[in-house]
């Protein structure tokens, strides 16, 4: 496709289901083949993102854990911003009472703030607070700032500054997918609601945020 305003070859972008200008930026949608094009060429894991040390097909027959793996590959290629995936699971994921970002239960994010002063960094946003579930409820559960996930226990506080995460391996039992950050259960994004898509978007959000704090960082391995 050629630019309307400028005549040059227009390309087809991953993340935004478009045709854009290299020369003017002028963007186009991409409908019908050519969207699904994007969607073919980028369905896989990046492999300047990634290094990929597992045969992920194994999980396809799963529900649960394909719909996470579905869901992560589909933010990571084709939403491919923080941005765009913290406004994906504001529309899709607002009634979850598992998850506080901002507009949704905001309480639980401004109580997490205080509580957690002591080890918040002065100029760090909290993003997301995700509940461990039924069972823990409000009293273990994980946060994602701009900078770090943080995992709240009742005797400990384990974290990660997503520009140092090295691996993420998935976990599957009895269709409940968990991903191990640098291979610790302790640091584990584990299954949030039913579905498998809320945390696929989740384990999403960190990788581009670890990308973007550092640009250069090494792949990511996939184990």
């Amino acid at each position: 496709m050629k630019c309307i305003n400028c005549g040059a070859e227009c390309e087809l972008t991953k993340s935004l289901l478009k045709w854009r200008c290299p020369f003017c930026d002028s963007l186009y949608d991409a409908e019908g083949e050519d969207a699904e094009k994007i969607r073919e060429k980028y369905q896989e894991f990046d492999p300047e993102m990634f290094v990929v040390e597992r045969d992920f097909s194994e999980f396809m027959d799963k529900k649960v854990t394909a719909t996470n793996i579905k869901s992560l590959k589909r933010c990571l290629n084709e939403l491919g911003s923080v941005e765009e995936i913290l406004s994906y699971i504001r529309r899709t994921h607002s009634n979850c009472e598992d998850i506080a970002m901002d507009d949704i239960r905001e309480d639980m994010i401004n109580a997490c703030h205080e509580r957690l002063a002591s080890i918040l960094e002065p100029s760090e946003k909290l993003l997301m607070y995700i509940d461990r579930g039924i069972f823990f409820k409000n009293k273990e559960y994980y946060l994602i700032t701009d900078k770090r996930s943080i995992f709240v226990y009742k005797k400990k506080n384990p974290f990660v500054y997503h520009k140092d995460i090295s691996s993420l391996k998935l976990e599957s039992f009895m269709d409940t997918p968990s991903w191990e950050i640098n291979q610790s259960y302790e640091t584990a994004v584990g299954n949030v609601a039913i579905t498998g898509d809320l945390s696929g978007a989740i384990v999403a959000l960190i990788i581009l945020l670890g990308f973007r704090n550092d640009p250069n960082k090494d792949r990511i391995r996939l184990i």
